[in-house]
């Protein structure tokens, strides 16, 4: 089982979490992104278990396996380069 964490509520919530949830093999373990009550809430609706309350610590935590980056592109950098830091598998 890869346990993804998916970072972003707009684009991830509307296509990344319904995407993987078809993927036999995964699940989406953890969600995070830049407004904390909105990550509970689509949490909550999706059955997200983990919440993280900023991507830093999605990216860094050992239950996640692989990062999917939902965000606006200039922000892909960052997130993308600290994952791959961090021994994550990125989307």
């Amino acid at each position: 089982m890869i346990n993804i964490g998916i970072i972003g509520t707009g684009f991830g919530a509307k296509i990344h979490i319904p995407g993987f949830k078809k993927v036999k093999g995964a699940r989406v373990l953890g969600l995070a992104s830049g407004s904390f009550k909105e990550t509970e809430k689509v949490a909550r609706t999706n059955k997200i278990p983990i919440v993280f309350k900023s991507w830093r610590k999605l990216v860094s935590s050992p239950k996640i396996d692989a990062v999917s980056i939902a965000v606006p592109p200039p922000l892909h950098a960052p997130i993308a380069l600290e994952a791959i830091q961090a021994g994550k598998h990125v989307f």
